[in-house]
Formats: C-alpha cells, structure tokens, sequence
C-alpha cells in the first residue's frame, strides 16, 4: 500500500478525520473523532495553538463545541497571562473538558485545572480512554 500525503481535511475513517496541516512552526495535523456526545479533539503538540486548532476543527466539522481536548497544547514557554487568555477562548469556543499531555507545561495544567475542576484530567503514556 502507497502511503498518502495529507494536506487538506480528511476522512480517515467514518467519523475519524485528519484536519489536514494547519500552519504553525512546525506544521501539524491534529485527529477529529466524532462520538455520540460530540467531538474528541487529539492535538500532537499544539504548534499551531490550540485556540486555532479548535476554531478549525469547529468550522470543518460544523460543530458549536468540543467534548474533550487532549494532547500536547505546547504553552510550556507561555506565562500566566498567555495561557489564561487561551483558556478563556477555548471556553468561548465550549470546549467541554480537557487533558493537557507533554508539550502542555506545568503552568498551564495548572491554570487549566483550576479553569475546569472536575473537567480537567492528566494524561500520560499508557492511559486508556474509551467513547461512546
């Protein structure tokens, strides 16, 4: 099987879509994957930042809110200001519940559980999450 380059938005499998790259420094794809009470948001390391990544997924997918958010936000270098003005856009932008991985930075897992108490959850190699 011949791979296949992925530029644009694309259906991986029903339900499942690539949002194709979204320019940052460097350039990433995140995965979209539609569940019975909406979509599940996978973010590699946030380059292009999270805000646009979830107004992004919103317009391709037309949908008014996201039920979780995961991955690597990368706001590790980004000072409390910074990341509160991102948590106040994603919450604009009704993203339900979130789990900052990796690239997130302790700062701002702690903003966001502060942001979003019982909706906030770590994340970690080895976690398994299922969906309906």
């Amino acid at each position: 099987m011949t791979p296949n380059r992925v530029t644009g938005p694309f259906e991986v499998e029903p339900g499942m879509y690539s949002t194709g790259m979204i320019a940052g420094d460097p350039p990433e794809q995140s995965l979209a994957v539609e569940t019975a009470q909406g979509i599940v948001l996978l973010v590699g390391c946030g380059h292009p930042g999270v805000v646009n990544i979830v107004e992004t997924v919103e317009k391709q997918r037309g949908a008014d809110s996201i039920r979780l958010l995961l991955g690597g936000f990368h706001m590790l270098r980004q000072n409390g200001d910074e990341i509160n003005s991102q948590i106040a856009k994603l919450k604009q932008l009704n993203v339900r519940r979130v789990m900052p991985a990796h690239c997130s930075g302790d700062l701002a897992k702690r903003l966001f559980q502060e942001a979003y108490g019982e909706n906030f959850e770590t994340l970690g190699a080895g976690k398994v999450l299922r969906f309906d």
